[in-house]
């Protein structure tokens, strides 16, 4: 399937033309296929270790050859370029072969979670147009009946080992990550090649080179496991992967420990966790970014005071935009701020603020987050309609830029930092009122005795109201709505806050906001 099928659109001609456009202007990165990029790593460092799992090294020399002839056996089931492969399988070097393998054949892998629900899980094979599903011995996903089952395991493994000659587009889908939808509907976001090559060459948001041994914890199915994975085997490092699901802090110390990890990226829900309670796992680190919601100021200073000589950046990036879009190095937050801010775009990226007309809004003016460049995907597979909604042309500096609209809110500070201030779609309507939850956070965030604080509407009809759950030593303050009241109007302010000891997880380490409500069900 060619990328102009997957995406099924008129316009791919056009998208394509922009996103050249945005590769001329930036340059600075290799604008090859992933596959051809890990290749070259190999032929340069054959012996170097590519991956460590278990006690158990893989060299470049033996990850590329198996991955060569995995391509090969894709190539007996037709897969061609632009083909989507789903890939249901546990977190080994095994896996990753797959990933590198079908990336060779030319094809684009579709991470699966086993655990998913059948009819999502079809829904998203739907979406994907994935004839193929490639598991092993221990996943045993609910897959749709015309889909091909493909067992890693049974495959042999003595096939041919040099790499099939398959003709990979850069702009063409190198993985199919999906995310929740608004309307209950996932998303598949078609990330390109080139999405992940701008990304992470020349990154000015983390240092990578043949030195960095980087732990792979995330969900596979997440799309941080893109830098995690690619980020070092893209510069001849390490890439060390997590034995399990859920990183414990004492797995996570464990795995940081025997395999001499020294960058690590982290949820902001779980290095809050880490501070907290085990902030000593960070030391042996040399750089840690952290990403994914708002970041807590008082954890960041927390870290930066315990551990002076680590390297913590604030990233921010939507899935849409291959990861990451904007930056901030941590060290530079100012003593007294209240918030931490996303930074700027990071190379091969650009961000404005836009207004409702799409047109750049001043200087400390709220506004939505856009951002181009060649990270930006080549849109939803199998959804033109919410491709053309989300991807837009926009006149930028007297020029016409393909950019994708977040649905962020943020303004430009005096420092030239972006501040992110939240969800658009996060603002509700209370009594008729809009409320903006993510202000109604911050303002319990003022109150010293708050640690962390997360805002729901809770109940329906008549009983529909505000309600907080939050994160405090000493128990919800006695002074909490005077504190409250001396910013926010009455019917910002909750009706009902409960403290809890630690906020509940998704799979993806963010704050699982469903669960959180049913807190409130309990009387």
């Amino acid at each position: 399937m060619t990328p102009e099928e997957l995406y099924r659109a008129p316009t791919f001609a056009a998208i394509v033309a922009a996103i050249e456009a945005n590769v001329r202007r930036d340059g600075g990165f290799p604008d090859r296929p992933v596959g051809e990029l890990v290749a070259r790593c190999a032929a340069a460092v054959p012996e170097a270790v590519a991956l460590r799992f278990r006690g158990r090294a893989v060299t470049y020399r033996e990850l590329d050859r198996a991955a060569n002839a995995f391509a090969w056996r894709l190539q007996e089931e037709r897969v061609r370029p632009g083909t989507v492969i789903g890939v249901a399988m546990a977190r080994t070097p095994e896996f990753v072969v797959a990933l590198l393998g079908i990336l060779k054949a030319g094809g684009a892998y579709l991470p699966i979670d086993p655990a998913w629900p059948a009819a999502r899980l079809a829904r998203m094979v739907e979406l994907a147009s994935a004839p193929i599903v490639v598991k092993d011995a221990v996943t045993q996903p609910a897959l749709p009946g015309h889909v091909t089952d493909l067992r890693f395991d049974e495959i042999d493994a003595a096939g041919r080992d040099d790499a099939p000659h398959v003709d990979v587009d850069p702009r063409g889908p190198a993985v199919v990550n999906f995310t929740s939808g608004s309307t209950g509907e996932p998303k598949g976001v078609l990330i390109p090649h080139r999405g992940i090559t701008s990304l992470l060459h020349s990154a000015d948001f983390l240092s990578l080179s043949a030195d960095v041994v980087l732990l792979q914890h995330m969900s596979p199915s997440f799309d941080g496991m893109t830098v995690e994975l690619w980020g070092p085997l893209l510069h001849g490092g390490t890439c060390v992967l997590f034995d399990g699901t859920f990183p414990s802090t004492g797995r996570l110390r464990a795995a940081i420990n025997d395999n001499g990890v020294n960058t690590l990226t982290l949820t902001t829900a779980l290095f809050n966790v880490i501070v907290d309670s085990a902030p000593d796992l960070l030391e042996p680190l040399s750089a840690l970014v952290i990403a994914g919601e708002p970041q807590s100021p008082r954890h960041v200073r927390a870290a930066r005071e315990r551990l002076p000589r680590l390297s913590i950046t604030n990233a921010y990036g939507p899935t849409e935009t291959t990861v990451v879009a904007t930056a901030f190095p941590i060290a530079h937050l100012a003593p007294d701020a209240t918030s931490v801010p996303i930074g700027r775009a990071i190379t091969h990226r650009e961000v404005a603020i836009l207004g409702p007309d799409l047109a750049s809004v001043a200087p400390g003016e709220p506004g939505e987050i856009c951002v181009s460049g060649p990270g930006l995907a080549i849109g939803y597979a199998g959804r033109p309609d919410l491709t053309a909604d989300r991807f837009v042309t926009v006149e930028l500096d007297g020029e016409p830029r393909r950019v994708y609209r977040t649905g962020d809110l943020g303004r430009l500070t005096p420092s030239g930092d972006i501040e992110f201030l939240g969800r658009a779609d996060r603002q509700v309507k209370i009594n008729g009122h809009r409320v903006e939850l993510a202000e109604v956070e911050h303002a319990l965030l003022a109150h010293p005795g708050i640690h962390q604080a997360v805002a729901i509407v809770h109940g329906e009809s008549v009983a529909r109201s505000l309600k907080a759950a939050v994160i405090a030593p000493g128990g919800v303050p006695d002074d909490l709505r005077d504190t409250l009241a001396a910013t926010l109007p009455d019917y910002m302010i909750p009706a009902d806050v409960r403290a809890v000891d630690a906020f509940p997880l998704t799979t993806n380490g963010k704050v699982d906001r469903v669960t959180l409500t049913e807190l409130f069900d309990q009387s």
